[in-house]
């Protein structure tokens, strides 16, 4: 894999922020989608919104995969937030009753920011029912190192791919 520039990554990561800001929910929900995809997982799927604000009749939950082996398949679900403030404690309490009422193994709390301290404390809380947060930077250095929304400028320089996102709308 080729190292960008200090400098180059840094505006990337800029715009790669503001650009998942600008995004429409539905349509950062799919970028989120690819990213699950090409992190591994199978039959990764959004789930059906069901009522008028947007919102699925399971509460902590717009994402499912599954984790697959040569041995067996578990349950991930994700719960995805396009935040531009601290995204709160509740959200994991959401995502952790999800798990339990759908059976997942494993949980993912995905936001363009950050989350607050409690939130992490919750998602740490229970190790039975694990809760990985993949927040801001994070999610950002992701869709780089994955190549996501981003193309290849010259060797070293990568740079927003607005064909890219033109696309996942279209």
């Amino acid at each position: 894999m080729n190292t960008l520039l200090c400098d180059d990554k840094g505006v990337l990561q800029k715009q790669l922020r503001e650009k998942l800001l600008s995004l429409p929910l539905p349509i950062f929900e799919r970028l989120v989608l690819k990213v699950i995809q090409q992190s591994g997982y199978s039959n990764v799927r959004l789930v059906e919104k069901m009522d008028s604000r947007g919102r699925t009749l399971i509460g902590g939950l717009d994402l499912k995969a599954y984790c697959q082996t040569d041995i067996s398949q578990s349950l991930t679900i994700a719960q995805i937030k396009r935040h531009k403030a601290p995204v709160p404690r509740r959200f994991v309490d959401e995502l952790r009753g999800a798990m339990l009422r759908t059976g997942a193994k494993h949980g993912l709390l995905i936001t363009t920011l950050a989350c607050s301290k409690a939130a992490h404390q919750a998602a740490q809380a229970i190790p039975m029912l694990p809760i990985t947060i993949l927040e801001g930077n994070s999610l950002i250095d992701l869709l780089i190192d994955r190549r996501i929304g981003v193309e290849q400028q010259t060797v070293q320089r990568l740079v927003l791919s607005d064909e890219y996102f033109r696309k996942l709308q279209g």
